[in-house]
């Protein structure tokens, strides 16, 4: 029987009073930074990534996503509606994303859950993800420069 865990990283305001008050804390992991070896191994052992963003972030994409999408499974993302990050994940496969309606998000959640039990999870692609890799984008970003430079000269 397989147990549902939930183990957060990163740098966020985190209260583990609603999680109390609900009785679920027990499955719940709350960690601060961790070394991107590490992290990268233990996105290895997940069964899914959960995402979340705030509004406002419209153009970020998360590096831990980079490290991710080449696990090939599940993205299960609360983000926003216009965010560079949905455009991403949408050409890479198949994630979940969650909308303001709670009651929504409880059927995705439980069909997500159902799926994890049967070993029936869809899995995502990284067939695109390289051309966003912030290595590829200094590349990119480099090569701006260098006609830049070439023209002024």
């Amino acid at each position: 029987f397989k147990k549902l865990q939930i183990e957060f990283y990163g740098n966020f305001d985190f209260s583990g009073k609603e999680l109390k008050k609900h009785g679920i804390q027990e499955i719940f992991t709350i960690n601060k930074f961790i070394s991107p070896g590490i992290l990268k191994d233990k996105m290895a052992q997940a069964s899914a990534f959960l995402l979340f963003l705030p509004d406002n972030a419209t153009s970020w994409v998360p590096q831990k996503l980079f490290i991710y999408l080449p696990q090939e499974k599940p993205v299960l993302a609360f983000i926003p509606q216009s965010c560079e990050t949905r455009s991403l994940l949408e050409n890479n496969g198949n994630p979940i994303f969650f909308t303001q309606n709670p009651e929504n998000n409880l059927k995705l959640l439980q069909q997500f859950i159902n799926n994890w039990k049967n070993n029936t999870i869809n899995k995502t692609s990284s067939k695109n993800i390289e051309e966003f890799h912030r290595k590829n984008q200094v590349i990119n970003l480099s090569d701006i420069f260098k006609g830049v430079v070439k023209n002024y000269n």
